[in-house]
């Protein structure tokens, strides 16, 4: 179950870490690839912080969110929604918008397991977390 893909577009955690003040930046990116993912992160981060990393003045971590982080950390969609809006993406929105039907979806098709997890939980958090976004 850890490594379970979901459909695109892909949830990205970004760490940035400023190079010049220490300071670092957590954020949650939906994007179709890594190359449009650091893209966002840069325009959110110089929008909304103040400056645009770059290598030579920040380091930035990117992973990207399988299943179990659905399962885990269910608040990440509606931080990747919120910045999806941010950025004007309606389209990225719409398609998240169905993203809890999809994680669901899947772990119903895990079936019982080792890994079984309460999937009535999960899918309230991720319902939770797109009404908070929204």
């Amino acid at each position: 179950m850890h490594d379970i893909d979901l459909p695109l577009p892909n949830i990205y955690f970004a760490s940035v870490t400023s190079a010049v003040t220490g300071e670092t930046l957590h954020l949650h990116v939906a994007a179709d690839f890594v190359g449009a993912a650091l893209s966002k992160v840069g325009n959110l981060c110089a929008d909304q912080h103040g400056f645009r990393p770059y290598r030579s003045n920040a380091v930035i971590k990117l992973r990207r969110l399988k299943l179990l982080d659905y399962v885990q950390n269910p608040e990440a969609l509606g931080a990747a929604i919120s910045n999806a809006t941010l950025l004007g993406e309606r389209e990225t929105v719409a398609r998240l918008a169905h993203r809890p039907r999809q994680v669901n979806a899947l772990l119903n098709d895990l079936g019982s397991g080792p890994d079984k997890v309460d999937t009535e939980a999960v899918a309230r958090a991720l319902g939770e977390a797109l009404r908070l976004a929204s």
